[in-house]
């Protein structure tokens, strides 16, 4: 992926264009909040799909037995919902899209603000 993805430099951003040397510091880099925030919701979007379809096409005892085993072993039968309406599976892909947004958005915000302190950990 090129630099101008979902990370950019911190040192290319704070250059003086008067100066041509770059800075010595060690350069930190800052997270896209839009193109991370895609990427998460994308692929939180992408699984749940992906749930729906394996729940649509297994037999019912495969699906509980694969649930079960993403769930460390717990027993998921008396939440498993077997008719869904393509509208109701619509509105659950685009909550999901939305709060894996959001969710990647305070990340790469807290991510930047590190970053702005120029990458100094505290001690």
């Amino acid at each position: 992926m090129d630099r101008e993805g979902v990370f950019r430099d911190v040192e290319a951003m704070e250059r003086d264009p008067a100066d041509p040397a770059p800075k010595k510091e060690a350069a930190m880099h800052v997270l896209s909040i839009k193109r991370f925030g895609f990427a998460v919701g994308a692929s939180l979007a992408l699984m749940y799909v992906a749930c729906a379809f394996i729940m649509a096409t297994v037999p019912k005892k495969a699906a509980i037995r694969f649930f079960n085993s993403l769930m460390h072993g717990i027993d998921v039968t008396s939440i498993m919902r077997w008719e869904m309406p393509w509208t109701e599976m619509v509105v659950g892909v685009l909550e999901t899209f939305i709060l894996g947004w959001l969710f990647a958005a305070v990340v790469a915000v807290l991510y930047n603000f590190g970053a702005d302190k120029g990458g100094q950990h505290a001690s």
